[in-house]
């Protein structure tokens, strides 16, 4: 995923006038046992405006992954700390992952991650089929 990451970054800083990036977190809690929290944490950030500062600072600490950790990334983005947390353990985090997994299953999305531009595979990770 670091791989995806970093390629990602370098690609939009290079083409952000030409290419909009639609992303959708598929946690994969059978690999990782952070996975789940931290994409709640995430979209919890993305409610105050910041998801894309707090998914990069996620990877920079993410041999921290964990409850202190989440607090304290979005304390240093000056989220207001009280909806933060409020809305990563809402009932809306959660099933908007609920539906997420439904939907990785239908496709047979297994691992890491899948990048297209212009339709065309850009980078893949382990995928069924």
């Amino acid at each position: 995923m670091r791989r995806a990451h970093d390629t990602v970054k370098q690609f939009m800083a290079k083409h952000q006038d030409k290419v909009t990036l639609a992303y959708k977190n598929f946690p994969l809690t059978s690999i990782h046992p952070q996975a789940l929290p931290a994409a709640k944490a995430a979209w919890a950030a993305g409610q105050q405006g910041k998801f894309w500062e707090y998914y990069s600072a996620l990877f920079e600490g993410q041999k921290q992954l964990g409850e202190d950790l989440y607090p304290a990334i979005a304390q240093k983005l000056n989220l207001n700390l009280d909806k933060f947390n409020t809305d990563r353990n809402s009932q809306s985090a959660g099933s908007r992952y609920s539906k997420r997994r439904a939907t990785r299953s239908i496709i047979g999305y297994r691992r890491h991650s899948i990048l297209y531009y212009e339709r065309q595979n850009f980078l893949r990770g382990d995928r069924a089929g």
